[in-house]
């Protein structure tokens, strides 16, 4: 079994050259950089709260493979439940399963279909965390959920006031909310630093889909930050069949571009 050793602070993680200066100081202060087979890699560990497991997630790294000896010399050195692994252009060997593929655009005026739409707030937050919920749920698949731990998480997260405040947009019917765009303050990426918005989700009530609802509201998130040419990065949550690889084109037709993607091993 390799050896894996952690970098001294005064060696630096200077084969990860994706890695902005500001964040390998970061990660050299929390002891999270490594090398593996002299292979530099970050991980940091990280409990998932609705899926209930322990994780080892690796957001940068310069491994040559990405397979099942690599997962078992992960798995013999971690309590991890998981193996959560970015990587950008590259695909990982079994045992690793795509989990999210990430898209990314820089917000400018676009014209599309038009929708009452408003602004969330407090009075929103029943409805939103409504339509989170089933995104939870549909994007964990067949993973047995805490149903308490599900919905303790969307009363922590969805608040639209105060600090780590969330924002939305609600698409409105007849005075009924019909659909939802929620979406993050701006956030440094954890591997380049840049500043992005974090598109949560969008999602409306299946006798709406298919209505042009989805595209109004993306329309709309895209304008309001254009103004300041905000970039804005999403996420396609993988699922057995074909629905994810659908919906990945029709982003990628609208403009959107690959950002990166995250594979998941289980132990």
């Amino acid at each position: 079994m390799a050896e894996i050793r952690l970098v001294d602070p005064a060696e630096g993680l200077w084969q990860l050259d994706t890695l902005s200066a500001a964040q390998a100081e970061d990660y050299l202060s929390l002891d999270a950089g490594y090398e593996l087979d002299g292979r530099q890699f970050v991980a940091v560990e990280s409990r998932d709260l609705v899926g209930a497991t322990d994780d080892l997630y690796i957001p940068v790294h310069a491994f040559e493979r990405v397979d099942r000896a690599l997962a078992e010399e992960l798995f013999a050195v971690s309590d991890a439940d998981r193996l959560v692994i970015r990587t950008c252009g590259t695909e990982p060997a079994p045992p690793f399963r795509r989990l999210l593929r990430y898209v990314t655009r820089q917000c400018a005026f676009a014209e599309g279909p038009a929708a009452d739409v408003r602004d969330a707030d407090e009075r929103s937050a029943p409805f939103v965390r409504s339509m989170l919920r089933k995104a939870l749920v549909d994007g964990y698949g067949d993973t047995p959920l805490d149903e308490e731990a599900v919905d303790a998480h969307l009363d922590r997260t969805v608040r639209f006031d105060g600090p780590d405040a969330l924002h939305s947009l609600i698409a409105v019917h007849d005075g009924r909310d019909i659909g939802h765009i929620t979406w993050t303050g701006p956030i440094a990426d954890e591997v380049s630093g840049e500043s992005f918005y974090d598109l949560v989700d969008v999602h409306v009530l299946p006798e709406f889909e298919g209505k042009n609802v989805t595209a109004a509201l993306t329309t709309a998130l895209v304008n309001r930050l254009a103004p300041e040419k905000a970039v804005l990065r999403g996420n396609v949550i993988e699922t057995p069949g074909p629905e994810s690889d659908r919906l990945y084109a029709v982003l990628l037709r609208a403009g959107w571009q690959p950002a990166y993607d995250l594979w998941v091993a289980y132990r």
